[in-house]
């Protein structure tokens, strides 16, 4: 990839991103995982959105769904310590709400076999009709579930299981990526069909169960009945310029939480070969669960690309498919649902994407547990800052990052601090003096600022690798009694 110029935007949030990009695509920003130590406590409130995918060829996955939900939500509200240190390896969730949407958005009114609501489908609204086949539901559920702590988590995922079996007549245009904009976006509003929801403070936790590609249309032309965009079974491959780009939805996700990317957790079970995401203890221990590394490697799989199938089986309708299990169906190449969990974790969440067809859930229930658990523990960074060529920094080794405060009032910066900017309420914006700044070699930093005023500095930041909850990761630390101020919001930029 060729360098280009860097465009470094300051924002204030709390050690969050975008941060400095390149003009093409670059190494994502490092940003931590919880909040920053000026901004918002933790929350132990959690909104956990799940889409279900309600086509013809979903009736085993959301078995497989809601028969392992019951491990997931064990594990938020009674963290394990597997560990063995005696202390839970997150804190316990303490207010849950789930909601279920569908794949189904309709096809813009254009009749279309398989679609019974042509004109917008479930449209991204909360389902919460109880599944007419199912013994012991009750008649009618609020349009979320929601747990508090002492509820019993088994009550709670036997409730799920009766709103997020859906059946198996959805559309067979599958839009996931466009219904879970709009149930974070249009139907979230004040008095919306999804108000109540979500919760400014809360963290948001999407997962999408699904085993066929995005297909989230921006020109409904896409449906018309009109041969020369090919099948119905292969239109979205075939007319890709029809299709809304994957950062459409990227922005929706990160808009949902504003400054505070830190506090989105995305995930696909969804159509990978298995032996992709294949987990070990290893793995599952592991402050990172997938890396940069591991999404190129799905992505750049022979099995991940779309190619028509002329077998005997697919008579040349259908994609080649990309990973089947017998007795839990065939899955195709979600590409653009990988691209969605990498970018926007790449901009400052977490993500983690596991396979559709494994005949065991409980890893990927574990899995996703941790990641959340993860953002319920502590500030801790997405991954280790490094120094030149990428290797990564040792504790209190000077990083070419800067650290900047906002305050929430207009007066002077606090010690080991010195005044940059304001904001457009007035409130002052102080830069924060890393260990060793104002001395040489670092009398400026990477942006031409003098760091004159920090020059023997007794208070300052620092980063360390010695923080047990964080590990390798490493965190941003203040020497003592020289924290952020209460309500301050703290912003990272790593150039």
């Amino acid at each position: 990839m060729s360098r280009m110029g860097v465009i470094c935007t300051w924002a204030v949030a709390s050690i969050v991103g975008p941060g400095c990009y390149e003009s093409e695509r670059a190494a994502p920003p490092v940003v931590p995982r919880g909040p920053g130590p000026g901004g918002a406590p933790r929350s132990s409130d959690l909104d956990l959105l799940v889409l279900v995918d309600n086509s013809n060829s979903m009736r085993e996955e959301q078995t497989n769904l809601t028969a392992n939900f019951g491990a997931l939500v064990r594990a938020l509200v009674d963290p394990p310590d597997e560990d063995g240190n005696g202390v839970p390896d997150w804190n316990a969730v303490e207010s849950l709400h789930v909601g279920v949407i569908s794949s189904d958005m309709g096809t813009s009114s254009y009749p279309v076999t398989t679609c019974d609501n042509a004109e917008r489908g479930d449209d991204g609204v909360l389902q919460n009709l109880p599944a007419p086949d199912l013994e012991g539901c009750d008649p009618t559920y609020p349009s979320y579930l929601s747990f508090e702590s002492g509820d019993d988590p088994m009550a709670f995922a036997g409730d799920f299981e009766c709103i997020a079996t859906l059946g198996t007549g959805g559309c067979g245009f599958e839009q996931q990526l466009g219904a879970m904009e709009k149930a974070i976006t249009v139907h979230a509003a004040d008095w919306a069909a999804n108000d109540g929801f979500l919760r400014d403070d809360a963290i948001l936790a999407i997962l999408l169960v699904t085993d066929e590609e995005d297909c989230s249309i921006s020109d409904p032309g896409i449906f018309a009945d009109d041969d020369s965009l090919g099948p119905l079974s292969l239109r979205c491959f075939e007319n890709p310029e029809m299709i809304r780009p994957v950062a459409d939805f990227v922005s929706a996700a990160l808009q949902s939480k504003p400054g505070h990317p830190e506090r989105l957790v995305v995930a696909a079970i969804t159509g990978v070969p298995v032996d992709l995401v294949a987990l070990t203890e290893a793995d599952l221990a592991s402050d990172d669960i997938m890396t940069r590394v591991d999404y190129e490697d799905i992505l750049t799989d022979p099995r991940m690309v779309e190619t028509i199938d002329y077998s005997p089986e697919g008579g040349g309708n259908r994609l080649v498919p990309s990973c089947y299990v017998p007795g839990l169906g065939t899955a195709f190449p979600p590409r653009r649902i990988v691209e969605w969990v990498r970018d926007v974790e790449d901009w400052g969440g977490s993500g983690v994407v596991q396979s559709i067809c494994q005949a065991d859930w409980q890893p990927t229930m574990r899995a996703i547990s941790r990641l959340i658990g993860g953002v319920l523990h502590a500030a801790c960074l997405a991954r280790p800052l490094a120094g030149p060529g990428g290797i990564p920094l040792a504790t209190a080794e000077h990083a070419d990052c800067i650290v900047r405060e906002e305050l929430t009032h207009n007066g002077a910066c606090p010690a080991g601090r010195f005044e940059v900017d304001e904001t457009q309420d007035g409130n002052t914006i102080c830069q924060v003096c890393q260990a060793g700044d104002g001395e040489d070699p670092y009398l400026i930093d990477s942006l031409g600022t003098s760091l004159a005023a920090c020059a023997g500095s007794v208070a300052y930041w620092f980063y360390t690798t010695e923080d047990d909850d964080c590990g390798a990761r490493g965190k941003i630390a203040f020497t003592d009694g020289h924290e952020p101020e209460p309500g301050s919001r703290v912003d990272l930029r790593c150039l």
